[in-house]
């Protein structure tokens, strides 16, 4: 009794099997037509045209099987793949075109800042030169070469307090000279 259920089991497998083959070549040549032609493009079309077997596959035993409502049904869901394909495409199109847009917007940013920034230092650099000779080399030293009061010691020879008083006049002078109104420099 056993052998006769499974032999049974597998002779509807096998009719299933042999339907649904005879449904896929009877329609694939049309779906993937129909789907290449929405979508414009044969390799989505393919893909579209295998998900909607592979639902064929899943929904098989709810579906009508008749030949006009499962043609129909066939050409519904590929119409409804192909659909949701383009919309997934935009709204991938459209994140990409605004994160396109943000990354040249932080660019311009940048570029103004740093043209800004340019500016302010060819001001500041214009001032500089103003300074004395002792002052402008202490100020370079430690602003420009981050070097610390000992090395522009051993730099300049002069000796560290008066490297130190250098820069802080040097800085007195440079903030005069940006800001003779006696505001804050913006």
């Amino acid at each position: 009794m056993e052998r006769d259920k499974h032999n049974t089991v597998d002779l509807d497998m096998t009719e299933r099997r042999a339907q649904m083959e005879a449904v896929i070549l009877k329609n694939q040549t049309g779906l993937l037509r129909y789907a290449a032609t929405v979508l414009n493009n044969r390799d989505m079309a393919r893909q579209v045209v295998q998900d909607v077997f592979i639902k064929l596959f899943s929904h098989w035993d709810e579906l009508d099987k008749s030949e006009g409502c499962l043609r129909v049904w066939l050409f519904r869901v590929t119409h409804n793949e192909a659909v949701d394909l383009i919309r997934a495409e935009e709204r991938r199109k459209s994140r990409q075109a605004r994160y396109a847009e943000a990354q040249n917007l932080i660019q311009e940013e940048e570029a103004t800042l740093d043209f800004e920034r340019g500016e302010r230092m060819e001001l500041v650099l214009r001032h500089v030169r103003e300074l004395s000779l002792p002052r402008q080399r202490v100020l370079l030293l430690r602003l420009q070469q981050g070097l610390s009061y000992g090395e522009i010691s051993e730099v300049t020879g002069y000796t560290v307090p008066t490297c130190r008083n250098l820069l802080s006049q040097a800085v007195a002078q440079l903030t005069e000279l940006l800001n003779p109104k006696g505001g804050a420099y913006a």
